[in-house]
């Protein structure tokens, strides 16, 4: 059956949806349509078809969305123009903005209390606004691009939405996390149309969604197991679905123009019409009996007469039957849903097969004529069992599972855009900003340093015309990188020198089409690129490529400092697990001086987390922060693991806090502290940077001294990784001091845990700090503390300890380093000394300690003065 369309807009994107008033004494409500479009208009079509509508002109630009308030009394556009409005209704007078973002905007939804605005388009974000005082109520940032649709959950719990490359997103709006991910769940595309719009079922029990294999995909909550629906009608892809107002039925519509209402609860198809053109939205009346669509061209259809089906008229029964009721177009009221519950409650297998003989007139009201209806239900069975031979097989649903996403690749210290503002980096020594600029339509990029003494000169700003997303700033240099924007428009990474003794000193490079750059890093002379092939490309900074590495995963993210280069990927599919999903990831550290791999391993995050920051300290160790606020350092030591130094849920004084990494020294976190639900910093004001002391989560074994433990083993760590740093020669020429400073440090905090197990008559404990101490003048101060406190026992073991220590030293200082016929010193093999293994101290350690526990920092030295060819044989040795 047609239907016949009439003007509503120009042709573009266009959106329909079903506003009412608020209840009279009479329990009637207003109801009218209200529709937007591409001539920057918003209608509002209230009385009769007949009646002109009201021109709502409000917007500059093409109105991309408008939205009801579930609870009635008004309605909201959003617009190219960025702004979102609100209007009352009936009237369609102009309340005022409800918010302004930078791109355009092209969804808006109501929650169901209609207290909360979720709106979203092309920036990178979605925004719920609180519509008592139009304040932020949540921010989410989205990952994979302009948003087109979205759906608030009825509990108001998940928010999910549709992006321009296909990609279905469910977020938990409270934690603003995100619980859900399907990437391609729909036809990719450059524009908001099609609409893409996706429905949750009035219960909130699942979420629907337009397939591009023209079936309806259905996602069970929180389980997110999938299922198809609604199969066999549309030959081409769908542009929208919408569940109706008692929540019984769903339609859903094709880009071919194809209309098609469904039962929920059998599964099958109702009615079906065509229009002829490409449907770009359709809407429910609150009373289920009209059907309104829009199509890219601008015209509306109202589908009232749904009850003629596909095969024609009825049958002399059925007319006599539907005769009895008062208005036979009301095919979905109230007293028909009645009579669908008692026919639902069949044992009949066949009821539950998607019957094309179905249509909506088996949902009319019976009447009530007991017999005729009970005659009627055992005709259609008989033709249902002659059709259909019952197969057990068909009575099952296909589902599948859906295997746990990986994480996307990240840039550190990058943060959305903000009114038109973002950090494209952020570190220590300065940042890179973004700023759009309305009168060029690009965007311009300014660098700027923390300490002006460091870098006196001012960075000239630059135009953006690729449109980077990512940054890595170094101190001779920056390096931006933009994606893939069209197949004419290739990813793009570009390094700009800040000392540059040229005048042409910067060099770009295109991607080939199909790969782009997801995160770059650089040090001191080198600069390197992650791209979404797996490949780690590294340039030197005059330009040059000096290597391509293949990567055994998806790459996740990079990290430089100096002359070494992080790279994290992912060595697995992640694993679901009790608390959340399990990413598997691995890390290796590079020299790019010598092209060589220092060291490397898995990379330890917290259950149910994602890694969300990677970098390094100021001395030049590793370091993670992930989803769950953990912030681990690696630790040379074990031949090489993690060790957590800061939880955000541990130190945050309110659980609205939200840390954001900026840099990391010997014992303190820099960061910028966010309040909910932002988690990044905003451009303006300038973000304020706070100091917080790292700690180590250490048992209490005794409170009054539970800081001085973790202050310890701090202090282990750095030693740890401050002579890991020392025995590779990747020290500056001031790491012998360095070291000297960080033991006495250690010692200083070791002494005083050993005076405080020596007031609380704890021996054995004092006993194994003072094996612990590094320096020989701090053991001797733990001597005097033991004769202090008359301690005898104790001092007497201290003095057998110190005199070996001394011999040791002693016979070190004895083997003085002798030249060699190379040029080199070695230092000659010590003879054997008998020590005590109970006085043994960390600094002192044995071969056979060293092959248990190999430093993960030393480099094989031997193996690179003596490189060997794999393709030469090896030379016979002669008999005797």
């Amino acid at each position: 059956m047609a239907i016949e369309g009439a003007f509503a807009h120009l042709a573009g994107a266009c959106q329909v949806c079903y506003v009412h008033g608020d209840e009279t004494d009479q329990g009637e409500r207003t109801e009218a349509m209200v529709t937007c479009g591409a001539d920057a208009l918003v209608k509002l079509w209230e009385g009769d078809e007949e009646q002109e509508p009201k021109l709502l002109e409000f917007h500059d630009e093409a109105v991309r969305a408008v939205a009801a308030n579930p609870k009635g009394g008004n309605f909201a556009s959003a617009s190219e123009d960025c702004v979102v409005k609100m209007y009352a209704f009936p009237g369609g007078e102009f309340e005022g903005n409800v918010t302004r973002f930078s791109l355009p905007v092209n969804a808006i939804e109501f929650s169901s209390d209609g207290q909360l605005l979720a709106a979203a388009g092309e920036d990178d974000h979605i925004r719920i606004v609180t519509l008592s005082d139009n304040s932020i109520f949540r921010q989410i940032r989205t990952a994979f691009g302009p948003v087109k649709s979205l759906a608030y959950d009825p509990e108001g719990i998940y928010m999910a939405c549709v992006s321009y490359d296909g990609t279905l997103e469910v977020w938990d709006i409270e934690e603003n996390a995100s619980v859900f991910r399907k990437k391609k769940s729909v036809d990719p595309s450059t524009g908001p149309t099609p609409s893409c719009a996706i429905s949750w079922a009035k219960d909130g029990s699942c979420i629907y969604l337009p397939g591009s294999n023209g079936c309806v995909w259905k996602f069970m909550r929180r389980t997110w197991l999938e299922s198809r629906l609604c199969e066999g009608k549309h030959l081409k892809a769908l542009a929208c679905v919408a569940v109706s107002t008692c929540g019984r039925f769903l339609a859903s519509a094709d880009v071919g123009g194809k209309l098609v209402v469904w039962s929920l609860s059998k599964e099958r198809a109702l009615a079906e019409t065509d229009i002829g053109s490409s449907v770009s939205s359709i809407a429910w009346s609150s009373d289920n009996g009209v059907l309104a669509a829009l199509d890219v061209d601008g015209q509306y259809f109202l589908w009232k007469d749904m009850t003629a089906g596909k095969h024609g008229g009825k049958s002399k029964d059925r007319e006599k039957v539907t005769a009895e009721k008062e208005d036979p177009k009301d095919f979905l009221s109230d007293e028909a849903v009645d009579v669908d519950d008692d026919e639902e409650d069949i044992d009949d297998p066949h009821d539950f097969e998607d019957d094309s003989r179905g249509s909506l007139d088996d949902f009319i009201d019976d009447g009530d004529n007991e017999q005729e209806g009970t005659a009627l239900q055992s005709e259609r069975r008989r033709r249902r069992a002659a059709d259909h031979p019952y197969d057990p097989l068909n009575t099952y649903r296909t589902t599948s599972l859906q295997a746990p996403q990986r994480q996307n690749a990240f840039q550190p210290s990058v943060t959305p855009v903000e009114s038109g503002r973002r950090f494209l980096a952020y570190t220590m020594d300065g940042c890179i900003t973004s700023r759009f600029v309305p009168e060029s339509g690009h965007y311009s990029i300014d660098i700027a340093f923390h300490d002006t003494a460091k870098h006196p000169a001012r960075i000239p700003m630059m135009t953006d015309y690729y449109g980077y997303t990512v940054a890595a700033l170094g101190g001779n240099g920056a390096v931006f990188a933009s994606p893939q924007r069209s197949e004419k428009s290739n990813s793009v990474v570009m390094f700009r020198p800040f000392d540059g003794w040229s005048s042409n000193d910067e060099w770009m490079f295109h991607l080939p089409v199909g790969e782009e750059v997801v995160c770059t890093a650089l040090g001191d002379s080198w600069v390197a690129c992650g791209t979404s092939k797996h490949l780690l490309r590294i340039f030197s900074s005059g330009g040059i490529q000096s290597s391509i590495l293949a990567l055994p995963g998806p790459i996740v993210s990079l990290a430089g400092h100096e002359e070494r280069l992080m790279v994290v990927w992912h060595c697995g599919c992640p694993i679901s697990g009790p608390s959340g999903v399990e990413q598997q990831l691995e890390f290796a550290v590079y020299t790019l001086t010598d092209n060589c791999k220092l060291f490397g391993g898995r990379v330890a995050t917290s259950p149910g987390s994602e890694l969300t920051w990677v970098g390094w300290t100021e001395a030049g160790v590793p370091a993670t922060f992930d989803s769950e606020g953990e912030l681990l350092l690696f630790n040379s030591s074990f031949g090489g693991t993690w060790t957590p130094v800061f939880s955000a849920k541990r130190e945050r004084k309110s659980t609205s806090e939200r840390y954001w990494i900026v840099g990391i020294t010997s014992t303190q976190l820099h960061c910028v502290v966010c309040k909910a639900p932002a988690t990044t910093p905003q451009v303006m004001p300038r973000p304020v940077l706070s100091r917080v002391d790292l700690s180590v989560p250490t048992l209490a074994s005794d409170p009054a001294t539970v800081d001085l433990e973790k202050e310890n083993l701090l202090h282990n760590l750095n030693l740890e990784n401050a002579r890991g740093l020392l025995a590779s020669g990747g020290g500056n020429s001031g790491q012998d001091e360095a070291l000297r400073v960080l033991q006495a440090s250690a010692d200083k905090c070791k002494l005083r845990l050993f005076a405080s197990a020596c007031s609380a008559d704890r021996l054995p404990r004092a006993y194994s700090l003072a094996e612990s101490l590094n320096l020989q003048k701090a053991l001797q101060g733990a001597l005097e503390i033991a004769n202090r406190s008359k301690l005898y026992s104790l001092s007497s073991k201290l003095q057998v300890l110190l005199e070996n220590r001394l011999h040791l030293d002693t016979l070190r200082k004895a083997h003085l380093r002798t030249p060699t016929a190379t040029g080199k010193t070695m230092l000659p093999e010590s003879p054997a000394v008998e020590t005590p293994e109970e006085i043994r101290t960390p600094g002192v350690r044995s071969d056979s300690q060293d092959s248990l526990h190999p430093n993960p920092y030393a480099r094989n030295w031997d193996s690179l003065d003596r490189p060997t060819n794999p393709f030469l044989r090896p030379k016979k040795v002669q008999r005797q």
